[in-house]
């Protein structure tokens, strides 16, 4: 015992140094003050340069040269994964601007195509805004399709923007007919993605699966633009008039671009 007790006081004045020194570094660190902290940073990168230049075996050596492979090709992967992402996106893109150029040049009737900037959703208000307004010609009423089918039509226009009224939404109202028969009624929105087409007697010739297209009998809309197709039709008991569900082919929640309808002339009328 007391051979360590003499040991530790021959060693008490190293003991002592130590000591001090730990306490100043914990105080140099736990200080914030900038000549401190431009300290830290030196004895950080003195660290770092020992570290990296002379405590190096060769063991060390080949996992930091595996570590470096390994964070390369990571970057690389991830490189690979935005191009490969954004290639998909261009070619979407491009097939869906080929789709619109196509039923431009097939329909009868004239467009403006338009950029959708929102799809706003506000409970029973459904609406979106489009990059073109009175400047480009845009008026109230004007028809909104795609290639799939109505959308809604334009109600409120600027100098640059145009709000329009999607089919989704508690006010819209469209005069339309089933396409096999002519049996015509007027289509509103009940709720989610589904339409309710009214005014239809009971036990008129409705299947599932007819398709729905407007019926001519309004200013607004042209007869024949596609609108959906009948997914449920049953006689009512409480009324005379029947339960016909549609469902229309247009997603609007991946809208990008649409279609404004400018002109009720049909091309071929025009020419003559």
């Amino acid at each position: 015992m007391r051979y360590y007790s003499q040991y530790l006081y021959d060693l008490k004045e190293f003991l002592v140094l130590f000591l001090c020194i730990f306490i100043s570094l914990l105080l140099i660190y736990s200080n914030d003050n900038d000549y401190i902290n431009s300290i830290k940073v030196t004895a950080l990168q003195g660290r770092g340069f020992l570290r990296q230049h002379l405590f190096i075996t060769p063991e060390f050596s080949e996992k930091r040269k595996l570590e470096e492979q390994v964070q390369f090709l990571r970057i690389q992967n991830t490189r690979l994964a935005l191009e490969t992402s954004g290639m998909r996106n261009a070619i979407v893109e491009n097939q869906r601007l080929r789709q619109l150029i196509s039923f431009i040049r097939e329909s009868d009737y004239s467009f403006t195509v338009a950029r959708v900037l929102s799809v706003d959703k506000m409970g029973f208000m459904n609406q979106l805004i489009l990059d073109v307004g009175k400047d480009q010609s845009m008026e109230k009423g004007m028809p909104i399709v795609l290639p799939e089918g109505m959308i809604g039509r334009i109600y409120e226009v600027t100098d640059d923007y145009s709000i329009g009224q999607l089919l989704f939404d508690k006010n819209f109202r469209i005069s339309v007919k089933i396409l096999r028969n002519n049996v015509k009624g007027i289509l509103t929105w009940e709720e989610g993605n589904t339409m309710l087409m009214t005014q239809v007697a009971n036990r008129a010739d409705i299947l599932v699966a007819d398709s729905v297209v407007t019926s001519g009998f309004s200013r607004i809309f042209p007869e024949g633009i596609y609108v959906g197709r009948v997914t449920a039709a049953e006689n009512s008991r409480r009324s005379l008039f029947m339960d016909i569900r549609v469902k229309p082919d247009v997603d609007v929640s991946q809208l990008e671009e649409v279609l404004i309808l400018t002109s009720h002339d049909r091309k071929n009328q025009v020419a003559e």
